[in-house]
């Protein structure tokens, strides 16, 4: 706990002769005021390299020491529970938790995350053809998000590695999936392949 600046006054007064402490106790008060603002920022730095107490740039800044970097509008708790537990961020629940922690200010509808063993070869779209594949076979897997705002002619297929629409060219999807498409870019496993899947039947 820091010191208050009295406190300190009379830690120093001790070294003082008593005679000489009416004349030096200005001086001496000066000193131990700037000392007692430097304790109490001691204490205030200490705390801050804490996953408990960082905040703000503070908990960034100790995130990027572990090779973590802070999403674009991730919030302090979500980054410091990543933080906490970081042997969870190549799991598919985990990067599925991550996907709907962007998606959960614009809709309460979850996004699925489904891996080439777990759907058929091909999945049922409702677009002028009746089926397109999905499946990419071994290290792949897709996430179906819901649908944010107005995506023109029907559903949106987006790679996470580049841009394939198949059913649009140029519409104006919901910046979110921007998000999401750099975050499961940048947290899944080396080797294995993802796509965004805009998917209107959720």
């Amino acid at each position: 706990m820091a010191r208050t600046t009295d406190q300190l006054l009379d830690q120093v007064e001790r070294f003082v002769p008593p005679e000489d402490r009416p004349t030096l106790r200005p001086l001496l008060a000066g000193h131990s005021a700037a000392q007692a603002v430097v304790e109490a920022a001691r204490n205030n730095m200490l705390s801050a390299v804490t996953l408990a107490g960082a905040d703000g740039r503070w908990l960034t800044l100790l995130a990027r020491g572990y090779g973590i970097r802070r999403a674009t509008d991730e919030t302090d708790e979500v980054l410091r529970t990543r933080l906490r537990y970081p042997e969870r961020q190549l799991t598919p629940g985990a990067i599925i938790d991550r996907v709907n922690d962007l998606l959960s200010p614009y809709t309460s509808t979850l996004a699925v995350l489904e891996e080439w063993w777990e759907v058929p070869s091909y999945i049922e779209d409702g677009w002028y053809l009746d089926h397109f594949g999905l499946s990419g076979g071994p290290h792949w897997f897709v996430v179906r998000c819901p649908v944010i705002g107005e995506i023109p002619h029907g559903t949106a297929y987006i790679g996470i590695d580049l841009y394939l629409d198949h059913s649009f060219l140029g519409a104006d999807e919901h910046p979110v999936y921007e998000r999401i498409a750099a975050e499961v870019d940048r947290i899944r496993a080396a080797g294995v392949r993802a796509a965004l899947f805009i998917d209107s039947s959720l």
